[in-house]
């Protein structure tokens, strides 16, 4: 459950970004929810450490 919740999250981001019709956030919603279910939690930890150094080094060079 807590995947599908993760999975709606990012997907409505995604689709907020990019317009549309929200394809792409659904689809990118059901892969979140997919790994989520299935990597182990140090995995998942380290997609989001770097999923968060990214978002975190963009913001830097668009400040910059």
């Amino acid at each position: 459950m807590l995947g599908k919740i993760i999975g709606a999250l990012v997907g409505e981001k995604i689709a907020k970004e990019h317009g549309g019709d929200g394809v792409k956030g659904a689809l990118t919603g059901a892969v979140a929810a997919a790994l989520a279910k299935r990597l182990s939690l140090p995995a998942l930890l380290a997609l989001g450490g770097f999923a968060a150094y990214r978002k975190y080094k963009g913001d830097k060079a668009a400040t910059a």
